[in-house]
């Protein structure tokens, strides 16, 4: 527990004794527990770095140039694995990927790919595809997520 955590449940005890609310500080206790266990869920495993790893090529698809990736990177990756989750590094490396092929702009090296990594929301598949309604043209409608027209306004 951190001394910055250890302060928290102090002041949360003296709340307590004052009002007589135990409950509050049990509910603090469960949400830290809670946040720990998923930490330790979230941490990456060798083949889910290494996969990742794999994923950012080693060239530019524009220039035909090195990326510059190293072991460096790779411990630096495995750390933003442990921080975001796979799923989300995962997303924004490819949707990364993806912009840069599809608009034709150079790939960032990927050190510097990681020191200034994207604050992307993650859209996982799941959700991009999810059935969503929406309006378009005064009309509601009805289908996937991933297929509303531009000049819609999902509801």
């Amino acid at each position: 527990m951190t001394h910055k955590e250890q302060q928290e449940l102090l002041l949360l005890c003296k709340q307590a004794a004052i009002s007589e609310d135990v409950n509050m500080v049990c509910a603090w206790i469960k949400q830290k527990t809670r946040e720990a266990i998923d930490k330790k869920m979230r941490k990456p495993t060798h083949e889910d770095t290494e996969r990742l790893y794999k994923l950012y090529p080693s060239k530019c698809p524009k220039r035909n140039s090195t990326t510059g990736k190293s072991k460096k990177n790779y411990n630096q990756l495995s750390c933003l694995i442990y921080e975001l989750g796979v799923a989300q590094t995962e997303f924004t490396i490819t949707n990364y990927i993806k912009d840069c092929k599809d608009n034709g702009v150079y790939m960032k090296n990927f050190g510097t790919f990681l020191n200034n990594f994207p604050d992307t929301p993650i859209e996982t598949p799941k959700e991009k595809d999810k059935e969503v309604s929406f309006i378009v043209d005064g009309k509601i409608c009805k289908g996937l997520r991933s297929k509303v027209p531009v000049n819609a306004r999902i509801i």
